[in-house]
C-alpha cells in the first residue's frame, strides 16, 4: 500500500542525460492515488529464488522417498522416475505445479523489466528487441507448460506419451529461451547492462545446450539397447551391466545437469529484477456494486424504489475516472487507465 508521507524513487525520462541518470525522488501522498489499491512487489529477486527452491525441493525430495523405498536405483536415475510411484508421486506433482505457475511470472517479470527500462531511456524499443522480447516470452511460457504437463501426467502411466511430450517442451523450447535471453542481454550491453552478466548467461546457456544434444542422444541409444535385451526388472533401477547401462548413465546425468543450468540462468535475474518494481493496480469503475460501469442499475437485485436510490447515489459524489491526472500521477506514470485494473512495472 501506498501510505502518506513515503519517499519512493520514480523512474522518467530525462531530458538532461546527466541529470542523476533518470531517477527522481518525489513524495508521495494519500490523495495522489485517492479511489485507487496498489499493492506493490519491490522484492521480484525473491521470484526466482522462490523457483529455484521449490524445483529443487521437488526433486531431492522425490529422489530421497524413491530411494529410500527402493523404487529407483540411487545411481543417477531420470528425474521423473523419482516421481513415477506413490507416495512420492505426490510431492513431485504439487511442488511442480508451483513452480510451473512461478516459472509463468519469472517470464512474465523478465519481459515486462526488459519492455521497462529501455522505453524508460530511449521512449521507444527497437524492433530487434522488442520482437525477441516477445519470442523468449513465448518459449518461457511454452517450458514452464511443459514442466506443468510433466508434473500431472507421471511416467509408467496410461499416459506416459503425453509425459514425454510435456518434458520435450520444458527442456527443448527452455535452451532456447536461455540462448534468446542471453542474445538480448548482449543486445542492451552496454548501455542497459554490464558485459559480465552477458558472458555468464553464454556460459550456462551453452552448457545447456550441450547437456541437452547428449541426454537426447544417449537416452535414445540406451532405450534401443535396452530394448534389444530388456531384463527382468523395471528400467526404474538400471543396473551395472544392463543393456545400454553406460549411454544411460550420460543422459540421466546430462539430464540433471540441464536441469541445474535452467536454476543458474534463473538466479542471474535475481540482481535485475531487485531493480524493479511492479505494481498491481485495482480502480472501481463505479460507486456501487449494483450499478453498472455505464451507470445504467442491474435490475435483478431490487425493484424500482432501490432503483432511484442508487441513480441519486451513482449522481452524487465525484466520478471515478474523470478529470485530467495531477502532475504526481503523471510523474509516476498512472495517468492512463482503461480498465477496471492494470499491471505496471518500473525501474527503480
Amino acid at each position: 500500500m501506498i501510505h502518506s508521507g513515503r519517499i519512493r524513487a520514480s523512474y522518467y525520462q530525462s531530458q538532461n542525460k546527466k541529470d542523476l541518470g533518470g531517477f527522481h525522488l518525489c513524495q508521495v501522498t494519500s490523495e495522489t492515488f485517492r479511489g485507487h489499491l496498489c499493492a506493490d512487489m519491490s522484492k521480484l529477486g525473491l521470484i526466482p529464488i522462490a523457483l529455484v527452491v521449490l524445483t529443487v525441493s521437488a526433486f531431492v525430495l522425490s529422489y530421497i522417498w524413491a530411494v529410500v523405498r527402493g523404487d529407483v536405483s540411487p545411481g543417477f536415475p531420470y528425474i521423473s522416475d523419482t516421481g513415477a510411484n506413490r507416495p512420492e508421486s505426490s510431492i513431485f506433482s504439487q511442488l511442480l505445479n508451483m513452480s510451473s505457475f512461478t516459472a509463468f511470472f519469472v517470464m512474465y517479470i523478465r519481459y515486462k523489466a526488459v519492455q521497462a527500462i529501455v522505453l524508460a531511456v530511449d521512449g521507444q524499443e527497437s524492433r530487434w528487441l522488442a520482437r525477441m522480447n516477445k519470442i523468449s516470452a513465448c518459449l518461457g511460457f511454452i517450458a514452464a507448460f511443459g514442466v506443468c504437463v510433466v508434473a500431472n501426467f507421471q511416467e509408467g502411466s496410461d499416459v506416459e506419451a503425453v509425459h514425454f511430450t510435456g518434458a520435450a517442451l520444458a527442456f527443448f523450447p527452455g535452451v532456447l529461451y536461455c540462448f534468446l535471453s542471453t542474445a538480448m542481454s548482449y543486445h542492451m550491453h552496454p548501455r542497459f547492462n554490464g558485459v559480465l552478466i552477458c558472458r555468464v548467461r553464454l556460459l550456462i546457456s551453452a552448457l545447456c545446450v550441450i547437456a541437452c544434444i547428449i541426454m537426447s542422444v544417449s537416452g535414445s541409444i540406451a532405450v534401443r539397447q535396452w530394448n534389444s535385451n530388456p531384463p527382468p526388472h523395471k528400467k526404474y533401477k538400471w543396473k551395472p551391466g544392463d543393456p545400454g547401462f553406460v549411454p544411460h548413465i550420460f543422459s540421466t546425468v546430462s539430464e540433471w545437469v540441464l536441469s541445474f543450468g535452467f536454476f543458474c540462468f534463473f538466479l542471474t535475474y535475481v540482481r535485475e529484477f531487485n531493480k524493479f518494481e511492479m505494481e498491481v493496480v485495482t480502480r472501481p469503475l463505479v460507486t456501487h456494486l449494483d450499478l453498472q460501469p455505464d451507470g445504467s442499475v442491474n435490475m435483478s437485485v431490487g425493484g424500482s424504489n432501490q432503483q432511484d436510490q442508487l441513480e441519486g447515489h451513482s449522481n452524487s459524489g465525484y466520478q471515478l475516472g474523470a478529470g485530467e491526472p495531477d502532475e504526481r500521477t503523471k510523474l509516476l506514470g498512472f495517468e492512463d487507465y482503461s480498465s477496471s485494473g492494470s499491471v505496471m512495472s518500473r525501474p527503480v
